[in-house]
């Protein structure tokens, strides 16, 4: 039989902080879910037309969706930054830095390109999501590799 371990104060405080930081995690996912899960659905019927996903609906319900989704989205980003440790907060700092970085090259670059004439437009949903895989990139890196 083994006896219960006795937490020690920085034990118990790496639980409570670690509690916050899935929490905050979850609080955020929780306000996107139910304006992504609308405009998924509203999408599938409208085969695919994100333009036509809040077709009928009276402005003062899209206005509310959005503002829900976009107050509760920072409450959890500052509730988040309020409950991890600044290594933490450092990671996010290069991933933040880095995903900024490429958007602010990217896109210029991608927009020059297109002036003269040899790309198509820029795509911003792709740069947006290239910026943001990168971002998440240097994040993953700086977790697994430099500690």
């Amino acid at each position: 039989m083994t006896e219960p371990t006795m937490l020690g104060e920085g034990e118990r405080a790496e639980r409570q902080r670690r509690r916050r930081f899935w929490g905050a995690i979850g609080a955020t996912a929780v306000f996107g879910m139910p304006l992504g899960f609308f405009l998924g659905r509203s999408a599938g019927r409208n085969q695919g037309s994100m333009a036509e996903a809040f077709t009928g609906l009276p402005p003062s319900v899209i206005f509310g969706l959005l503002a829900l989704s976009v107050i509760g989205f920072l409450w959890g980003c500052w509730y988040f930054l309020k409950s991890v440790d600044e290594v933490e907060i450092v990671d996010n700092l290069w991933a933040s830095t880095a995903g900024f970085y490429l958007y602010m090259i990217l896109f210029p670059v991608w927009w020059m390109l297109w002036q003269a004439k040899i790309v198509s437009e820029p795509s911003d949903w792709l740069i947006l999501f290239l910026s943001l895989g990168f971002g998440t990139a240097i994040y993953l890196f700086r977790k697994w590799r430099v500690r």
